[in-house]
Parts: structure tokens; C-alpha cells; sequence
């Protein structure tokens, strides 16, 4: 009876500690996968403004242009694009942070 007893706790614990791996595991592929986004779509915009500056010889003034010209596609509900410029012929300083 106690041996019973003991081996549905230690089940019920056991059971406990693998649902509460899973999720951790879950989480942490989560957060790596939108930081795997987050680089993406920062080296995408890195590459198109480069090929901006090679055709048209000077850096987009703004991330709008690249998304208009250059076929970039950000989701601005989950993403804010930090993208400032400092002349024409230098590299804009891009960045991307998530929302929330």
C-alpha cells in the first residue's frame, strides 16, 4: 500500500520535471528563433541598402524606400526598424528591436 502510494508520487513527480523540461525547451527555441529573425531581416536590409548605394550611388534616405524599391518585407506590428542615416556615402546604422 505505501509502496503504492510512493511510486504514483514519484511518477507524478517524474511526469512534473519532463512537461516542465518541454516547455522550457519550447521557450527557448522560441526566443532563439525570433533572434534568428531579428537577424535576418537586419542583414537584409544591410544587403539592400548596400545594393542601393551600388545603382544609385548613395545610401536610402529611409527604410520605406527599400521596402518600396527593393523588395523588403518587415512585419511592422511585431518589429521596430531603427534606421538613421548620417550622409549618403555611409552606411545608415540599422537596427531592429522587437515589439512588446
Amino acid at each position: 500500500m505505501i509502496k503504492d502510494k510512493r511510486r504514483k508520487w514519484i511518477t507524478l513527480l517524474i511526469t512534473f520535471v519532463f512537461i516542465t523540461a518541454f516547455f522550457i525547451t519550447i521557450n527557448n527555441m522560441k526566443m532563439q528563433l525570433e533572434t534568428q529573425e531579428i537577424s535576418r531581416i537586419e542583414s537584409a536590409l544591410k544587403i539592400a541598402a548596400l545594393n542601393c548605394y551600388a545603382m544609385e550611388g548613395a545610401y536610402p534616405d529611409s527604410v520605406e524606400y527599400l521596402i518600396d524599391n527593393y523588395g523588403i518585407i518587415i512585419d511592422k506590428t511585431k518589429y521596430h526598424v531603427f534606421y538613421e542615416v548620417f550622409a549618403i556615402n555611409l552606411m545608415p546604422d540599422i537596427r531592429i528591436y522587437r515589439k512588446g
